[in-house]
């Protein structure tokens, strides 16, 4: 699931509260709490630098 998460959260422009519900999490700050738990950071800190000029 967590390798699904970050394919969303780079490779769409989905919001987060979408990607949320896609993955099965019933709310925007559980997928939150999932995802930082795991990779140490929150979601939209990997949307933030996947999406900036490098």
């Amino acid at each position: 699931m967590l390798e699904r998460a970050i394919d969303l959260l780079v490779g769409s422009q989905a919001p987060l509260d979408t990607i949320s519900r896609q993955l099965g999490f019933s709310a925007p700050s559980s997928f939150t709490r999932f995802f930082r738990e795991r990779v140490g950071f929150p979601p939209s800190t990997l949307r933030a630098a996947s999406s900036s000029p490098h």
